[in-house]
This record gives C-alpha cells, sequence and structure tokens, in this order.
C-alpha cells in the first residue's frame, strides 16, 4: 500500500475505512454482546486487507526503478527493502496499540505490577512479531492483530521475491497454489476462515491465510487490472458483484455457510482491480473526477484511519465492557464507532507529530 498520496484512489480508501469499521463491529459484537447478531460473518474483511495488500505489493514490486534496482537503498536486495519499509510503517503504531491492549486487559483484572512485569516478558514473542512461528495456545495473547501484522511482513518478503524475481512462475504456478491450496487446507481443517492462532504444524493458521490472500491480491493487480483496461463489460460485472456482495453478507446471514466465504476474497480483489482503474475511458470525465482533490482528501484521510481502527478497538472493546457493561446495543455500538475513530485519528496526529521531531 505503498502508495503517494497524491495517487491515492479515493473510493478504495473509502472501502479500506469500512473494511476496518466492519472488522471492529464483528469484533463489537462478540466481545462486547457475547454472540453474533447482525455481522456474524464480517471477520471476512480481514482478508480484504490481505487481497489489498498484495494488490499493492504488485504494484511497488513492477516499478521500473525498483525492478531494475535504483532504488533508494541499493545495498540490500529490493525484497529486503521493501519489507523493512513496511515494518517502519506498520510497527510503531502496533507496538503502541500493544501496550494500549496489555494494560486495558490488566487494569481490568486489577494485576500487581509484580504480575504485569512477568506477563510482558511472557508476551515478548508477540512484540516481537514471532508468534506466528513460536505460538503458545495456552498463553494470552494481548492484541489480536499481532498475527495479522506478522502474517503481513513474511508474506510480503517471500511474494515481493517471488513477483520480481520469479514473475511467471508466480503467475502460472506458484501464486494459483498458494491461493487454492492455502484457503483449501484452511477450510478442510477448520471450516472457516476466521483462523489466527491454531497450529498447523511448523506456522500458524494466520501466515498461510495471509500468504492466500495476499496472493489472490497480486494476481488480480498483474492480470486482471490489463484484462478490464480495454474490457468495459468485465470492469462493470466485476464491479456489481464485488458491490452487491458486502449487503449479501448481511442481508442472508443466515443462509450463507462459514465455507461459503472462501468465494469473498475473489470478490474482494475483482472489487479492487475495478476500483482501481476508473470504469469509464472518457479521458473528459476521467480529468473532471481528477480534478474533485477536496473529495480525494477526505476520502483519503478516513482510509488512513483504517490501519489505527484495527490496532486499537480491540482495547477499547476490553475497556467497554468492563466499565459499560449493560448498555442497550445501538447506544453502545455508535459509542464505540466514535471513540474508535477519535482513538484512531489520535495515533495518527502522534505519529505525524514525532515523525515530525
Amino acid at each position: 500500500m505503498s502508495i503517494t498520496n497524491n495517487s491515492r484512489n479515493g473510493t478504495i480508501e473509502l472501502l479500506r475505512f469500512f473494511a476496518a469499521v466492519c472488522i471492529a463491529v464483528y469484533h463489537f459484537e462478540w466481545i462486547y454482546i457475547g454472540h453474533p447478531v447482525y455481522f456474524v460473518h464480517f471477520y471476512i474483511w480481514v482478508e480484504f486487507f490481505f487481497v489489498l495488500s498484495g494488490f499493492f505489493l504488485a504494484f511497488n514490486c513492477v516499478k521500473p526503478h525498483i525492478c531494475s534496482g535504483k532504488n533508494n537503498n541499493n545495498v540490500l536486495p529490493a525484497e529486503i527493502n521493501y519489507t523493512i519499509g513496511e515494518f517502519k510503517k506498520l510497527y510503531p503504531m502496533y507496538f503502541v496499540a500493544f501496550i494500549w491492549s496489555f494494560f486495558a486487559l490488566h487494569i481490568e483484572n486489577h494485576a500487581s505490577i509484580y504480575s504485569i512485569l512477568g506477563d510482558l516478558w511472557k508476551s515478548k514473542w508477540e512484540i516481537l512479531l514471532c508468534n506466528v512461528f513460536m505460538f503458545d495456545s495456552d498463553k494470552t495473547l494481548y492484541n489480536v492483530t499481532s498475527t495479522y501484522v506478522a502474517s503481513l511482513l513474511f508474506s510480503s518478503l517471500l511474494l515481493f521475491y517471488l513477483i520480481r524475481n520469479r514473475r511467471k512462475l508466480f503467475v502460472c504456478v506458484l501464486g494459483p497454489a498458494m491461493v487454492f491450496i492455502g484457503y483449501g487446507r484452511i477450510i478442510k481443517l477448520y471450516g472457516n476462515l476466521s483462523q489466527w492462532l491454531n497450529d498447523d504444524g511448523f506456522v500458524t493458521a494466520s501466515l498461510i491465510r495471509a500468504l492466500a490472500g495476499m496472493s489472490l491480491g497480486a494476481l488480480c493487480y498483474l492480470l486482471i487490472t490489463e484484462i478490464i483496461r480495454t474490457n468495459k463489460t468485465i470492469h462493470l460485472l466485476l464491479c456489481i458483484c464485488g458491490l452487491t456482495s458486502i449487503p449479501i453478507l448481511v442481508l442472508f446471514r443466515d443462509n450463507i455457510s462459514f465455507s461459503d466465504l472462501v468465494i469473498w476474497p475473489f470478490l474482494f480483489g475483482g472489487l479492487l482491480s475495478s476500483l482501481y482503474i476508473p470504469f469509464s475511458l472518457s479521458e473528459k470525465k476521467i480529468k473532471r473526477k481528477a480534478k474533485n482533490i477536496k473529495l480525494n482528501s477526505i476520502l483519503c484521510g478516513l482510509g488512513k484511519l483504517s490501519y489505527p481502527i484495527f490496532l486499537f478497538h480491540y482495547g477499547l472493546l476490553i475497556i467497554m465492557k468492563n466499565y459499560y457493561p449493560n448498555l442497550s446495543y445501538k447506544n453502545m455500538i455508535l459509542f464505540f464507532v466514535f471513540f474508535s475513530m477519535l482513538i484512531a485519528k489520535l495515533a495518527l496526529l502522534m505519529q505525524k507529530i514525532i515523525m515530525k521531531d
């Protein structure tokens, strides 16, 4: 997702924001309410972020200055530089969110200083993002987003190398294999894609899920975007299928099985491809749309909230459940979404101030 602000697609940024809110609301129902009400299938939006990350990883990978080795730091291979760049973007805010969730849980349990320090030491693999390899099922996970960040970074390193150096092999063999074998294995073993901590032998299921989703996103960028540039029919079909699939998750939630959700990552990939390339090929309309900088800036601002919302909402839920356990669904969900956005905005402002210094 390393695109300069002026080249960001406002519609995709809005979709990022929407996806983060969907994930937060899904966790709200499970943690605060204790059971799903309307959004039982909304964990699938985590898959959207994997697909999105793979989509823009491929975008960055095929840049001429990266492929030619003329990057800013050519001492290290391009795939390592890219992963380091992603780490610098993702980890600082992740670490702050971990501390936020860690102390939220310990405040709830009225823990002593001694037990807090002991638990902090036990969480070293989570802090170091190594829990996709070293996860202990008997240990508390203080911020479930750690497996997402770790899986994203490890997958980025592998996929960037494959796309940059073995693109034909990735597109024809390895990419499709990782998508279908990865998703197929998770569905076969567990019955649904909402798997993070299950030990699959050497790694947790979250890493397999990340490789499958990011591979799908990369394939969508490398293949589908080229097809729909000149084919309006396919472009429109992908856009309609992707958009209509969103309300279906709610309206037909009782008719959708957990294994059916494996279809949605493919719908997300098609939708991203259609939104990435403007539907109308009219240059006049594209130029007129490009002039609406203010609207695009607002949408990009919402998109920037998606990552901190994803990181910080878990700790907020713990605090809400502890101090306000019996409020109505309507009042509490509005309260939760508002404060999730507020905390996310404060986190972004703090990051901006620190980076300036």
